[in-house]
């Protein structure tokens, strides 16, 4: 958990808008759900949505968009 908030801690270096600093707190939040530590996970969703601007839940989680080729997600 350390390393993932030191890493984190780093990646908030960048601009708000970069996609890399967006994608690494959702990615965050899905790892700490995956470990069972919620309180992680809420406090990141929190920064997750300082960053974009909204609560909105399908813009901070958008979902996965069907690949058009094989029309798989």
């Amino acid at each position: 958990i350390k390393l993932n908030e030191e890493y984190l801690s780093q990646i908030d270096r960048l601009p708000k808008t970069d996609p890399r600093r967006i994608r690494a707190h959702r990615q965050a939040i899905k790892w700490y759900r995956r470990i069972g530590r919620e309180d992680f996970a809420q406090h990141q969703t929190k920064q997750l949505a300082q960053l974009l601007g909204t609560n909105d839940l399908n813009k901070l989680f958008p979902p996965k968009r069907r690949c058009l080729g094989c029309g798989m997600g």
